[in-house]
């Protein structure tokens, strides 16, 4: 290369893939960091930019079950294919044979009044408050949760089992819904 500007001995060629165009940005972010990100905003990257790039793969690899209402409402982009698979009621992400299931273990206590008698089981404090009646939820106490969760370990995606991980999944599906989706719902 005949550049007098450029040290030989300092320049550094590479071939592969990028990490930062479009290919690599599609496949930059895992469902792990999509699901944090809700709850401790800690991406790299933009709301636009995961959901023109990232969620489309992401989505149809977790069967589009992933939150995607913070994203939408944060994003200064529409996406009808993220609006369009997003859940539009609390019963897509919780069903009511799942809060049927879990109502006498739950009885008449709140998302919180859970919490903090659970708290020191998490899995199960996790799995009741992921089946936990709409209603029993108060939107902010239930955020405060899941930042105290991720605020202990902010890799607790990764260290968990699936069935445990799962119920950490539905709690923040939930947090998104009610917490960005219900606004854009009608």
């Amino acid at each position: 290369m005949e550049d007098g500007r450029i040290d030989e001995n300092m320049l550094a060629l590479s071939i592969g893939l990028t990490t930062t165009g479009v290919y690599g940005l599609a496949r930059a972010a895992n469902s792990e960091q999509w699901y944090r990100n809700i709850i401790l905003h800690d991406s790299l990257y933009s709301c636009e930019q995961l959901l023109e790039f990232v969620y489309p793969e992401l989505a149809k690899q977790n069967s589009w079950k992933l939150p995607v209402w913070y994203y939408i409402s944060k994003s200064n982009m529409k996406s009808e294919l993220a609006e369009e698979k997003a859940p539009h009621s609390y019963t897509e992400i919780v069903t009511e044979s799942t809060i049927k299931r879990n109502r006498s273990a739950i009885g008449e206590r709140t998302a919180w009044e859970v919490w903090t008698q659970e708290k020191d089981n998490l899995m199960k404090a996790i799995r009741l408050l992921g089946c936990m009646p709409e209603e029993k939820i108060d939107v902010n106490q239930y955020r405060s949760i899941l930042q105290a969760i991720f605020t202990e370990n902010n890799n607790i995606l990764s260290s968990l089992d699936s069935p445990n991980r799962s119920n950490l999944h539905r709690m923040i599906r939930i947090y998104d819904f009610l917490e960005y989706g219900q606004k854009k719902t009608p």
